[in-house]
């Protein structure tokens, strides 16, 4: 079973590959490598990207201060997308803890 996030900096085994259709049903979850993502916000190519509220991602680096603190950060976002719900692409694979 998999579960989605709905915790902003939440920990994520990987990205959901699929939309099981009922429960039960089989998830195909990617935990590495590169792949797409739902944006939860604006996001630059380079930025470190974490969970968003609503399942998708968002940079990491949301506060004038940088990555909140407990963030858990998924992987490095590859190009720029503008706006929610655009694709982003992402090179999963980096996941750390940011701790301060």
């Amino acid at each position: 079973t998999v579960t989605v996030c709905t915790v902003d900096g939440e920990f994520a085994l990987g990205v959901l590959q699929n939309k099981p259709s009922a429960a039960g049903q089989p998830a195909t979850v990617e935990i590495g490598g590169i792949t797409k993502i739902v944006a939860g916000e604006a996001i630059t190519a380079g930025a470190v990207v974490a969970t968003a509220s609503d399942g998708g991602a968002r940079p990491a680096e949301h506060t004038a201060t940088g990555a909140d603190t407990g963030d858990w950060i998924l992987g490095q976002a590859l190009d720029t997308v503008t706006q929610a719900g655009q694709l982003v692409t992402v090179l999963l694979g980096i996941n750390y803890r940011v701790t301060s």
